[in-house]
């Protein structure tokens, strides 16, 4: 567990599933925003990432996306009966009336999920917490300051999610990130790519994906190729942003996107992507995110 400061308010406790404890969102919507959480206005509080306990009382109680899979609704109710507040993180799961009416407060983790959680269940208390950069990205980006900046474009992902066929793979560097398991070789590659590509390939369990790639691409510094038609890219980036590839692309839209990217670098396309991703890495960085995490626990 991890353990901060006495509290001068209710405590806040990110939960995580310990079956699901090594799992991207475990470790990202728990372990790492308790960390924000800490050094964000919260820090009067006790703030603590810890497996599910059923003896938590007058808390608030963070429930990552491995809890929710549990479905354990009777545990719930127990401790909202021990005058715990409930937060429900569905990240990118789809969610029913049985979850929402069981928790005080659904979390989305993207504008999209924001807009659609209200719409959907207007009589529910929906709050936006973005979802936030693995901050060992920035710690990796120090490690390789020293070294002069390649140009090259590069995929950080599972492989599943994106569009690789041979003729694509000789201009992208596909580098594999597992969600199930943790996995940080990653992010040894991270700082060697000035444009990352973000080209996803649909699939029906997707609900509500947040833009991470985009932010991720935006913390390093890089400009992102991605298609048009992705909601959230859709909240983040301007339409006249240069890199957009067009809807449910083919392999000769996606090659002539990045050979335009490629003839672009350096010149005033170029600069303008950068100046959008910018904007994005303000938006994301820790300090705003601990600012929405005070927001949302108010």
């Amino acid at each position: 567990m991890l353990l901060f400061r006495r509290p001068s308010r209710r405590s806040v406790v990110f939960v995580v599933e310990p079956r699901f404890a090594e799992s991207g969102t475990s470790v990202m919507r728990g372990q790492q925003l308790s960390e924000i959480a800490q050094s964000s206005g919260l820090s009067s509080r006790t703030i603590s990432c810890a497996p599910v306990d059923p003896s938590i009382r007058r808390s608030d109680i963070f429930l990552t996306k491995g809890v929710m899979k549990t479905g354990d609704l009777d545990l719930w109710k127990r401790w909202r009966r021990q005058g715990n507040r409930l937060f429900l993180d569905p990240v990118d799961e789809g969610i029913n009336d049985a979850l929402i009416d069981a928790v005080d407060v659904v979390v989305a983790a993207s504008m999209s999920a924001y807009d659609a959680y209200r719409t959907e269940f207007p009589r529910a208390d929906i709050r936006l917490l973005n979802h936030h950069v693995d901050p060992r990205v920035a710690e990796a980006l120090q490690r390789h300051s020293d070294k002069p900046r390649q140009t090259g474009i590069g995929y950080f992902g599972e492989p599943v999610n994106t569009v690789r066929t041979d003729r694509i793979a000789d201009h992208v560097t596909f580098v594999p990130v597992s969600t199930a398991r943790q996995d940080t070789g990653w992010l040894e590659s991270i700082a060697a790519f000035d444009m990352h590509y973000a080209i996803r390939r649909p699939r029906a369990l997707d609900h509500h994906k947040p833009f991470l790639k985009g932010f991720t691409a935006a913390a390093c510094g890089a400009n992102i190729l991605i298609q048009r038609g992705q909601p959230e890219a859709a909240r983040w980036l301007p339409p006249e942003y240069p890199f957009w590839v067009e809807t449910d692309p083919d392999e000769a839209a996606i090659l002539r996107a990045i050979e335009q990217a490629e003839a672009s670098r350096g010149g005033p396309e170029w600069r303008a992507g950068l100046d959008a991703m910018r904007s994005i890495a303000s938006r994301t960085s820790p300090a705003a995110i601990g600012s929405e995490l005070e927001a949302l626990f108010s």
